[in-house]
């Protein structure tokens, strides 16, 4: 067994709180923990990827919501020598992070007329794989990253079935055999 810490939520931490966070990653590396966290957003994975966080410069490569963990990883972790493991151990798509959205939703299902409208195909499950495809393709240039699980196969109760990726199981693993 190991020790998972962390578990932020999308858009978090600020950036003094994480460096505040940092002895409970040093105590976490002392007993071959994780760091974990949760990366959403909408109404595409990439919206807001290269934008910086209050008071910093933009990164191409780094976000407000998706990529976020690595605002932590290039300038806290790496430069200390506290490099952990890290599991986004929930994301996808999920409405609920942008408040000035327009069109309003949930999961990824509420996003596919938006999707076809904006020319990303008509095909909503397929542009949704082809989403976290391109965000995989950025944890996979990391190699601290272990990996991320998609919020979520099911529909727990209390939660929309917008979210549910139960009946494009399929077209993920196909995506999983090409990796």
């Amino acid at each position: 067994m190991r020790v998972a810490i962390g578990g932020f939520a999308t858009g978090t931490p600020e950036w003094d709180e994480f460096a505040e966070f940092l002895p409970a990653i040093e105590a976490a590396l002392e007993h071959d923990g994780i760091l974990t966290l949760h990366e959403y957003s909408a109404p595409t994975m990439d919206y807001r990827v290269g934008e910086g966080l209050p008071g910093h410069p933009d990164y191409a490569d780094r976000g407000v919501l998706t990529l976020r963990y690595r605002w932590w990883y290039e300038d806290f972790l790496k430069p200390q020598g506290l490099v952990i493991p890290l599991v986004i151990s929930e994301g996808g798509i999920d409405g609920q992070v942008q408040q000035d959205l327009a069109p309003p939703g949930l999961g990824w299902r509420d996003f596919t007329t938006y999707w076809a409208q904006q020319g990303l195909g008509e095909n909503g499950a397929q542009v949704y794989v082809e989403q976290l495809a391109w965000y995989d393709s950025h944890l996979q240039q990391d190699d601290y990253v272990i990996g991320m699980t998609i919020f979520t196969a099911g529909s727990p109760e209390g939660h929309s079935v917008s979210f549910d990726i139960t009946d494009i199981l399929a077209l993920l693993a196909q995506y999983v055999v090409t990796q």
